[in-house]
């Protein structure tokens, strides 16, 4: 499988000599430069396996627990409380609308390794 974005990258494959016969290939055609194994891809982590990839994004949830306080929080099994009916007049306000809305998007990118959380972000939204 190859990857592009721009000008960024990625073979994925389970033959070893086809991944390299592939990059002689694009060497060949265009000036690459070869990282050796991947460990990120634009921004998620990636972990190969004999069992297949693994894709986290451990450190963007970091960086959103950091900037909104709570990074001591105590995990939760559901992260949204069945039965909560969300209403724009009920309850304060606790962020400003522009931080609200900048978390949200945050959250829907990390809902792609994380499609347990889909739901709730969809609530928020």
């Amino acid at each position: 499988m190859i990857l592009v974005y721009v000008d960024d990258i990625l073979l994925i494959g389970i033959s070893e000599v086809l991944l390299h016969n592939v990059k002689q290939y694009l060497d060949r055609l265009f000036t690459i430069k070869d990282l050796g194994p991947a460990t990120y891809f634009l921004g998620p982590e990636l972990a190969c396996s004999p069992h297949g990839l693994l894709i986290t994004q451990r450190k963007y949830l970091q960086d959103i627990l950091v900037d909104v306080s709570m990074v001591d929080a105590k995990p939760t099994s559901t992260p949204f409380p069945p039965g909560i009916k969300l209403t724009d007049n009920v309850g304060s306000l606790l962020l400003a609308l522009d931080k609200l809305r900048r978390l949200v998007g945050r959250l829907l990118y990390l809902g792609f390794t994380r499609p347990d959380i889909s739901f709730s972000i969809q609530q928020l939204s």
